[in-house]
Order: structure tokens, then sequence, then C-alpha cells
């Protein structure tokens, strides 16, 4: 009788959620990209606010290892304007009209399947860059950069 190789594999579920992050108080220049669990996220960097849709089904390895991600990815920088997109406004029950934009707060929301080979949460982080003179307090003549981790 001989003996199955290549041992145990993991087995990866995929779970289906959206999760709505406040990186900082608002506006920033940019948002330079988001991290989870420190692995780069490719494409994640926004000049404005945007929604768009970050599939990466390998990232921390797929279905092998750890799994992977297929999100959809909005991004608010904090405007005075700000609304937010159709599918937040609906969670709140209401339209982007309808209910607050949170004018002032940089944030992302980030909804649908993450990929785990366990039930933790991965943790993320939000770079952001803002320039000074958005923030009265601060020096206006240099850009300053930071992450925000959640």
């Amino acid at each position: 009788m001989g003996k199955k190789k290549g041992g145990n594999k993991r087995k990866v579920e995929n779970y289906y959620y959206g999760v709505y992050y406040g990186a900082c108080v608002g506006p920033v220049t940019k948002i330079n990209g988001i991290r989870i669990s420190d692995k780069d996220v490719p494409n994640s960097a926004a000049y404005s606010n945007l929604s768009t849709q970050l599939n990466q089904p390998t990232l921390f390895g797929g279905d092998d290892q750890e799994g992977g991600i297929n999100l959809s990815y909005e991004v608010y920088l904090g405007g005075p304007t700000q609304q937010l997109g159709g599918q937040l406004a609906s969670k709140h029950g209401g339209s982007p009209s309808t209910v607050p934009g949170y004018r002032g707060l940089c944030s992302v929301y980030l909804t649908g399947w993450w990929g785990y080979d366990n039930s933790y949460v991965r943790p993320v982080e939000v770079d952001v860059t803002t320039r000074d003179s958005l923030h009265p307090m601060l020096r206006d003549d240099i850009e300053q950069s930071a992450t925000r981790v959640f």
C-alpha cells in the first residue's frame, strides 16, 4: 500500500463581508495604497474619490496557501462636497443625496470576498498623503505621508 504524497492541503474558505474604515481627518491629497496583512494591494492608490474592483485571488498564496481577495473598493478623500457611493449609501438605508457624506473624513469601503485559511479578520493599513495647506494648523510647504492601521 502506497502513501499519499503532498500531505494535507489547507482549506481556504471565502468569506463575504463589507468593512467601512475611517482612515483619518480629511481632506487628503491621495491614498498611496492599502495593505492587507502586510501585503501591498496592487492598483489601490487613489487621487480622487473612486469606486473600483480589487481582484487579487492569489494575494495571500491562493487556494493552496492562505487565499486572496476579490473586493469592491470605494475611496473617499474627505472633501467638503463628498457623498457616499450608491452601494454604501444603500447600506445606510438611503441614496447618496439622502445619507451623510462623512465630509472631512478620509475613508475606504471594502466589500466582497476575502479568502482565508482561518476565521480571523486580517489587518488593513491605509497609507495617505496630505498637503498641509489643507490643514491650517500645519505647515503648508510640505506634503506628509502617514499610515493608519485597523
